[in-house]
């Protein structure tokens, strides 16, 4: 069955990552340094996750929300330097393709929304 996982992920191009415990340890202390004590009394929850994740995956997507924390409780151009300083512990752990995506709050940037403004003025009194 293995032989078969690995003929199909070389006929779709998945890049085989191999896990290291190791660099995991760094990527989850690094990203509880960022969250801080802070972190900790704004969002628990995250620092537990944060805590108790035993994949580099898993801390790769967790960056979105300690982006919004970080964004909280600095600002946001610290929150995107923040994020890109994990970038190279994440090297090698993950396909290249995942790192490739854009860092939460990457771009440029975004007028206020009218949502709001947009819905109050369509809703019948």
């Amino acid at each position: 069955m293995d032989s078969l996982r690995v003929s199909v992920h070389a006929v779709l191009g998945v890049e085989k990552v191999v896990h290291d415990h190791d660099a995991v340890v760094r990527i989850r202390e690094a990203m509880m340094k960022l969250h801080g004590g802070r972190g900790l009394d704004l969002n628990p929850r995250l620092h537990r996750q944060i805590a108790s994740t035993q994949d580099a995956e898993g801390l790769w997507y967790m960056r979105a929300e300690l982006y919004a924390d970080l964004c909280k409780m600095h600002n946001e151009i610290h929150a995107v330097r923040s994020l890109e300083s994990l970038l190279p512990l994440f090297q090698g752990s993950l396909p290249s393709s995942l790192l490739k995506t854009r860092a939460p709050g990457a771009g440029a940037p975004r007028a206020p929304s009218r949502a709001k403004h947009w819905l109050q003025r369509r809703r019948p009194d």
